[in-house]
């Protein structure tokens, strides 16, 4: 099973995450102008990574 590493947003964890459990992912702004790529998970859970859009995109492309 395939999995990308990302870093969770506000915890600098690492994390390994298998792609064939993302239900979807976007991009978000928080008020204070940090952008994040949110993985919504086929559980319905999510997390926030500060990985880009653009880079997880070519992680689970790849």
């Amino acid at each position: 099973m395939k999995t990308i590493t990302l870093t969770q947003s506000g915890h600098e964890i690492i994390v390994k995450v298998l792609v064939h459990n993302i239900k979807q992912f976007y991009s978000l702004t928080y008020n204070n102008g940090q952008t994040v790529t949110v993985i919504e998970f086929i559980d319905g859970k999510e997390n926030h990574f500060k990985n880009s859009l653009e880079e997880v995109e070519k992680l689970i492309n790849s």
